[in-house]
């Protein structure tokens, strides 16, 4: 139950954060899950790598986009986080075999 409570605030707090154009609150609020992500995000190789890698190079947050396997990260300016972030590069993954990833990146002009 906490994590549902959880997940109800973070969708008021994204809603808010929209209104105000707070990119920061949204994108907290779009990395926050407690229910879906932490199941659905080990089934997708090296989901994990990508969205410490996104936040990393400067996305406000990074998410499982829909049911997966491709993520979401929100940047502002536009380009900024896209022209340092390489979808291939430095991202940790379990598999043998390097895995191809789809990331929607929003941003914000």
């Amino acid at each position: 139950m906490p994590h549902h409570v959880w997940n109800c605030s973070q969708a008021g707090a994204l809603a808010a954060s929209v209104l105000q154009g707070d990119l920061v609150g949204q994108g907290k609020a779009l990395s926050s899950d407690k229910i879906v992500e932490p199941k659905r995000a080990p089934l997708i190789p090296g989901m994990e790598g990508l969205k410490k890698a996104a936040i990393g190079a400067g996305a406000f947050g990074c998410t499982i986009s829909g049911a997966g396997p491709t993520a979401v990260a929100f940047e502002f300016p536009y380009g900024s986080f896209h022209s340092r972030f390489s979808l291939s590069s430095n991202i940790d993954s379990d598999e043998d075999e390097p895995a191809q990833y789809l990331c929607l990146i929003l941003g914000i002009m």
